[in-house]
């Protein structure tokens, strides 16, 4: 299983915009081979920090989304952390984990 972390930091008053499209960005990845959650978290201390959290399969599943979403245009938490949609301050964080060990109410 493979975690895809992006931390960024929304401009000011643009916080409410990225959470109501979130869902919609959430849904676009449901169909998608080798996905298997997504979470967007907000900052407890600075409200226009945010993190989506993406959880694959593995790498391959990962890496074969992008290469789709880029041909297809850019997926739009990319053009948005690139600026297109003005709502990101640079600099933003791409980083990925893979699950060691996890552990739940299963």
């Amino acid at each position: 299983m493979v975690v895809s972390i992006i931390r960024f930091r929304v401009k000011m008053m643009k916080g409410f915009i990225l959470e109501k499209v979130w869902p919609s960005q959430r849904n676009m990845l449901k169909d998608t081979k080798g996905f298997i959650s997504a979470r967007l978290m907000r900052s407890n201390e600075d409200k226009r920090i945010f993190i989506i959290e993406t959880v694959w399969e593995n790498e391959d599943s990962l890496n074969a989304w992008k290469t789709a979403a880029r041909e297809k245009g850019g997926e739009h938490i990319e053009r948005m952390l690139k600026g297109e949609s003005k709502m990101v301050e640079p600099p933003y964080t791409v980083e990925r984990y893979s699950v060691i060990s996890e552990s739940g109410n299963e």
